[in-house]
């Protein structure tokens, strides 16, 4: 059969894994079994889930992810068209062994976030004394960052669920309440799990009584899972404000601090 085209040859019988499979291998003509070709090459390129040609799709339960010569893994159950998981393999594979697969949590996509504000003034009532900020206002929430009370029965708290890489931005309307033309320094940094965050500290000056000044940065910190963060401020001058503006005379209120956050890495 030299002469025979390959289109010319009879159909197989079912595979086994002994047949030999001729290759060439670095220019030269080499052998080998289908047992092992189909090993080798699923250990290599695993085939996967795909959505016009990359990403991630919603199948139905039984699609076939992943096929070998020996078996095939069928997508997690609980997967229908109507409730969409992300997938992640965790093993290669081979001809004998399919790679195992786990289910993503949002928390492996980055779906971290919230947004929070303070609507009440916060008053300097211990000067020369750091405190935290109030959040008594949840705008977006239930995705893995949340608000509760510190042991003073204050919403200072910012839990974070999740571990990751966090971006704290925040704005705070500062001001100087009373007490004469001089001056005043505030003073704003970071602090997790109840302990100041090394060099996040800045300090604003506001000249004079009524003299509105906004704070206005963001803070990039590594959280541990169930870490929780804090707004810190303080002056030595008691008449130091965080103002809330129930009716200013253009627009709508304004919050005395506004805080985002959310998850970068």
């Amino acid at each position: 059969m030299a002469d025979t085209k390959i289109s010319a040859f009879p159909l197989a019988a079912t595979l086994d894994g002994t047949e030999i499979v001729p290759l060439v291998q670095t220019g030269a003509d080499v052998q080998t079994t289908v047992s092992d070709f189909v090993s080798q090459t699923l250990d290599v390129t695993p085939a996967g889930p795909t959505q016009g040609g990359t990403g991630i799709t919603t199948y139905t339960v039984g699609d076939t992810l992943y096929g070998s010569a020996t078996n095939t893994l069928a997508k997690l159950s609980g997967n229908t068209t109507t409730t969409q998981k992300f997938l992640a393999q965790t093993g290669t594979g081979s001809a004998s062994a399919a790679p195992a697969w786990t289910v993503l949590s949002p928390a492996s996509i980055n779906m971290q976030y919230g947004v929070f504000q303070n609507n009440a003034t916060l008053t300097n009532t211990t000067p020369g004394t750091g405190m935290p900020m109030h959040f008594d206002t949840t705008d977006i929430g239930g995705h893995g960052i949340s608000i509760s009370n510190d042991l003073s029965g204050n919403p200072t708290k910012v839990n974070i669920a999740e571990a990751g890489t966090y971006n704290f931005q925040f704005s705070a309307q500062l001001n100087k309440n009373s007490g004469g033309s001089s001056a005043i320094d505030v003073y704003i940094w970071a602090r997790l799990d109840g302990l100041d965050v090394p060099e996040t500290n800045t300090r604003v000056t506001i000249q004079g009584p009524n003299s509105y000044t906004v704070a206005a940065w963001n803070l990039m910190l590594n959280v541990s899972a169930g870490q929780y963060f804090q707004l810190m401020w303080g002056s030595t001058d008691s008449h130091a404000e965080v103002s809330y503006i129930a009716a200013p005379v253009m627009g709508p209120l304004v919050p005395a601090v506004i805080l985002t956050v959310n998850r970068v890495a």
